[in-house]
């Protein structure tokens, strides 16, 4: 999971703005992204102007990338993914969300749908890429 406590230090109204990116945020992201899959390369360009707003309790957040930024040419809506076993040894997923090219969404779940206890840590993540068939 990524800033955990930001849901208890975002004011009213506050979680519907976008902002520059945590440290924390910014290592995941550059940990999803350091892996070799179409498109890479372009959505690397946009973690320059990547910025975020509060998408949940798990940490997910929303991305909003300078439109004039390349668009990546990736083959999947998710071209990239992370997982990590959490404080129970529950798998936690981390799916970067591609649209039209551009990062839209990191989600964060649980497989078992229950509260992220543990920040992700890019050091402990299993990064799985979708690469073409054939």
């Amino acid at each position: 999971m990524l800033e955990r406590t930001i849901s208890r230090e975002v004011t009213m109204g506050e979680e519907l703005n976008y902002r520059h990116l945590s440290s924390s945020e910014r290592e995941v992201l550059g940990r999803l992204l350091g892996a070799s899959f179409p498109g890479c390369e372009a959505l690397r360009g946009q973690l320059v102007s990547v910025q975020a707003r509060y998408a949940d309790e798990n940490g997910g957040i929303w991305l909003r990338v300078d439109p004039l930024t390349k668009p990546a040419d990736v083959i999947r809506r998710i071209p990239v993914e992370a997982e990590y076993d959490d404080g129970d040894g529950i798998r936690v997923h981390l799916l970067l969300h591609v649209l039209n090219g551009y990062m839209n969404e990191l989600e964060v779940f649980r497989e078992d749908s229950g509260p992220v206890l543990e920040s992700a840590d890019p050091n402990r993540l299993y990064i799985i890429t979708h690469l073409p068939i054939g």
